[in-house]
């Protein structure tokens, strides 16, 4: 390989390289003198950047939201700026205190809303899984090695088509919207949509679209299952059996 850029060896640095950009890189900088010498170089910097940062205390809480507030004397704000510029932790204390009520109200907001999507996919992982491993257990490593991207595929269809808005003729239609390369077999078809009533329902859930009682999930399921394609033999699976998962969110 040609000698890798400054960028790419910074990020050799910080362990941001894949694995296989990472042996291709070592193996190139043990037969050039160039990139080693300048690796090297890297190496002095980072480790004496780390060792000031590590040798320098953080200023105390009440220190940083006076800093905020431009309470400290010229000597004592270009002590703590310095420290900010080399410390995330303590920039973001800064940034806190120096936040508006509203802005601290519409960032717990935003952190309530990831909060929410994580639960619900987590709740949705776990649940979908245990169904496929029930009704189709051959299609469990697929799911597992397709589950980020199927995901976030099916979280944008529900924030731009709300859960009513989704809507596909058949199973196969559906099961290619999700990234199923090629004609989805029937098994493969109702793999994907186990997987999109189960998420659609912890969606409609964590969002508090549906009450949290048996009734309200079972109408939700069957409802959401009929509009993704399923057949009428699996929307009733899958009425008896999202439903459990559930109940006592």
């Amino acid at each position: 390989m040609n000698c890798p850029e400054k960028k790419i060896l910074q990020d050799l640095v910080d362990c941001e390289l894949s694995e296989e950009q990472h042996i291709e890189v070592i193996a190139h900088i043990k037969s050039c003198d160039k990139c080693r010498g300048q690796l090297k170089q890297m190496l002095v910097f980072y480790r004496a950047l780390s060792d000031v940062v590590a040798m320098e205390a953080c200023p105390s809480k009440d220190e940083l939201e006076n800093f905020a507030h431009g309470k400290l004397s010229l000597q004592n704000s270009d002590r703590v700026r310095e420290h900010i510029v080399l410390c995330a932790q303590c920039e973001s204390y800064v940034q806190l205190f120096q936040a508006t009520d509203e802005q601290l109200a519409e960032q717990a907001e935003r952190e309530k809303v990831i909060f929410q999507k994580a639960a619900a996919q987590g709740r949705a992982y776990d649940a979908a899984r245990v169904i496929l491993k029930k009704l189709l257990p051959d299609k469990v490593s697929v799911f597992d090695s397709l589950w980020e991207h199927i995901s976030g595929v099916l979280e944008e269809m529900l924030e731009s088509k709300s859960i009513k808005g989704l809507s596909f003729g058949d199973s196969g239609e559906f099961a290619g919207a999700l990234g199923f390369s090629g004609v989805p077999d029937p098994q493969t078809a109702a793999a994907a949509i186990i997987i999109g009533t189960t998420l659609a329902t912890a969606y409609s859930l964590g969002n508090t679209v549906i009450a949290s009682d048996p009734a309200a999930i079972k109408q939700t399921v069957s409802d959401i299952a009929g509009r993704l394609g399923a057949g009428k033999e699996l929307k009733k699976r899958l009425a008896e059996t999202v439903p459990l998962h559930f109940i006592d969110i």
